[in-house]
Parts: C-alpha cells; sequence; structure tokens
C-alpha cells in the first residue's frame, strides 16, 4: 500500500443563504465538515495564521462566540 503525500484540495460546501442563531439572533451560516457534518459558524471570513506559519481563511464556529451558548 502506497500512502500519497499529496496535499488534498478541500472545498467545503457553504448554504449560503444567512440563517438567524434561534438563541442569539446573529446572522450565521452553515458549512459543511471534512467529517459531513453541519456546523453554524459566525457570518466574517478571517484570516489566522497557523502554528506552522501559513496564512489560511476561514470561520470561526458561532458555538464559540455566541453570548448564549450557541445553537
Amino acid at each position: 500500500m502506497t500512502i500519497s503525500k499529496e496535499k488534498i484540495e478541500y472545498t467545503a460546501d457553504i448554504f449560503i443563504e444567512p440563517k438567524t442563531c434561534e438563541k442569539c439572533k446573529a446572522k450565521i451560516k452553515w458549512i459543511r465538515t471534512k467529517e459531513l457534518q453541519w456546523m453554524p459558524i459566525d457570518f466574517k471570513l478571517i484570516t489566522i495564521i497557523t502554528l506552522e506559519g501559513e496564512i489560511v481563511k476561514g470561520f470561526i464556529p458561532h458555538w464559540a462566540t455566541c453570548p448564549c451558548g450557541g445553537i
């Protein structure tokens, strides 16, 4: 068995139509993870630097910022 070291491109499915958090009423989107689970995310795209020094763009899970404890 040979394991490829190629970086596999992954593009998440994003439910484009904005929704509203039932608890705090903030606008959110839903994103499908690599594990095919839906996760609520904050609306704003952010830029971060990984521990390896790579610059990437992504979203913050809404449950991490919701003042009411998330979805």
